[in-house]
């Protein structure tokens, strides 16, 4: 009897931008291909029904039930969020009392110098 591959998938359609593996025949899913979503294919209904793929360069049209999708983000949403983080951690950073007294007494003496 032929061995039956199964795939985590939840039943809700793929977004665009999103990695998915596209089920192959190999058993082992390293082997199987990997690519971009494109965009959504709808049948007459409106229901999604399957989605264009981008794998090295070309694209690929399959059925949703032959997609996994993977939790992998696209780089620059990573990135997007990794300048929003480090602009709320600018913000919320204080300086240290050592810092304060330090530029208190470098104004002081030159408050001083330009007295004299």
């Amino acid at each position: 009897m032929a061995t039956r591959i199964r795939t985590q998938f939840n039943g809700k359609p793929t977004s665009k931008r999103k990695v998915v593996l596209v089920v192959g025949e190999e058993k082992n899913r390293s082997e199987w291909k990997k690519g971009k979503v494109v965009r959504q294919v709808k049948g007459k209904d409106g229901v999604v029904s399957g989605v264009v793929l981008l794998h090295k360069g070309h694209t690929i049209e399959r059925p949703l039930q032959l997609v996994c999708p993977l939790e992998i983000r696209c780089t620059t949403q990573i990135e997007q969020r990794k300048n929003e983080e480090k602009q709320t951690v600018e913000n919320e950073r204080k300086k240290r009392g050592a810092a304060i007294e330090a530029s208190k007494k470098i104004r002081e003496l030159a408050e001083n110098e330009d007295a004299d």
